[in-house]
């Protein structure tokens, strides 16, 4: 099956062209709008995968003529061309258009419906780090002694460089159906908590800032648990970038999210990118009884993250494993199998979990140093 990747001049989609090539694909369509650009990604991958069949074509997701002819004739599209304001929904009406299933690494609001005058395809929809593996740990700790889950908790730290795009995308969350300050209580509930500065977690640098926020995905998660209290929390502790994000309200976008990406490369000066996500979720085991417990992933950067897990989930869809629907992926994918496919790409450290909320673990991590 021929799989067509849009946005094969970024980091997203060079990360995303070879953990599906690691991965058995053999015929892959690279699209970026400067073709040039894809054919450096593509000369790399013909010498990693020299059996493969790679072309590449520039593509304007604009024009939905160039758009249309790039998705024809492929299995998948994948979407790793942004910012996703810009690309989204003309990835999805190409390949609703092409007859064709979508995998894309964001998800903004009203893709979903576009599908519903394409029943029998399948469009897998916020397919990377956040959201994507921000809904997948949960659902996987819910599957280590939880008869029902009541209670979650999440903690996202991402410490990386902001490209133009990434930073356009974090700039543009709100607008994108991401609630901040809001919480799940049996359902949205807006100011429901505040930010806090100078707070402490576990195996996270200290001190840190937490940023509340609800996005689509949390709510769809909230809802598929059958949560009645649900908190997600950014945590920055990241100075540079934090200041950057607080001034961005009073400057121009373009201004916005130049001061962003600076702020980011100033902050990982000398230092690696990581990821961390601790999720604590509490409810009842299958007798009934009081039930606590935490998992916490640590991964190497945002784009080996979310590229490997669009690949992953890319690889689901060419193998059958999935049935037609539009939402997302992290409700749709089986986070067992996912989270070993990071692993095997040592793009995430085995995932571990432990007993105990995040407040007995922040009480062992001081006993053990």
């Amino acid at each position: 099956m021929r799989v067509g990747l849009l946005g094969a001049s970024g980091e997203l989609g060079g990360v995303a062209a070879r953990v599906l090539l690691d991965g058995g694909l053999d015929t892959l369509r690279l699209g970026a709008r400067d073709r040039r650009r894809a054919e450096t990604l593509a000369a790399e991958l013909r010498r990693r995968a020299p059996g493969a069949r790679i072309e590449t074509r520039a593509v304007d997701l604009t024009e939905p003529a160039s758009a249309l002819a790039f998705a024809a004739d492929c299995g998948v599209l994948v979407n790793c061309a942004g910012p996703a304001r810009d690309t989204s929904r003309h990835a999805a009406l190409a390949a609703i258009a092409a007859g064709v299933d979508l995998v894309d690494a964001s998800a903004e609001p009203g893709i979903a419906a576009l599908f519903e005058r394409a029943p029998a395809r399948t469009a897998l929809l916020g397919a990377g780090l956040q959201p994507g593996l921000t809904g997948l740990l949960p659902r996987w700790l819910a599957g280590r002694g939880f008869a029902r889950v009541t209670r979650l908790r999440s903690y996202l730290r991402v410490f990386d460089r902001f490209t133009a795009t990434a930073a356009t995308d974090f700039l543009h969350t709100t607008d994108a159906g991401c609630l901040p300050l809001a919480a799940w209580r049996s359902g949205p509930r807006g100011g429901a908590l505040a930010r806090r500065s100078a707070v402490e977690l576990p195996f996270f640098d200290a001190p840190a800032t937490l940023l509340p926020y609800l996005d689509q995905e949390a709510m769809a998660l909230a809802g598929a648990l059958g949560l009645e209290h649900g908190d997600w929390f950014s945590v920055v502790s990241a100075p540079q970038v934090l200041d950057a994000f607080d001034r961005a309200p009073a400057l121009e976008p373009e201004a916005a999210r130049a001061a962003l990406e600076r702020a980011s490369a100033l902050d990982l000066l000398g230092r690696r990118p990581r990821i961390q996500l601790l999720v604590e979720l509490a409810g009842r085991d299958p007798a009934g009884r009081a039930l606590t417990r935490c998992a916490l992933v640590d991964g190497v950067g945002n784009a080996t993250v979310s590229g490997t897990l669009i690949a992953l989930a890319t690889g689901a869809l060419v193998d059958g494993a999935l049935t037609p629907g539009a939402g997302f992926a992290a409700l749709a994918l089986d986070p067992e199998a996912m989270l070993a496919g990071l692993r095997a790409q040592r793009a995430i450290e085995p995932p571990q979990w432990l007993d105990g909320g995040v407040e007995d673990l922040a009480v062992t991590e001081e006993g053990a140093l």
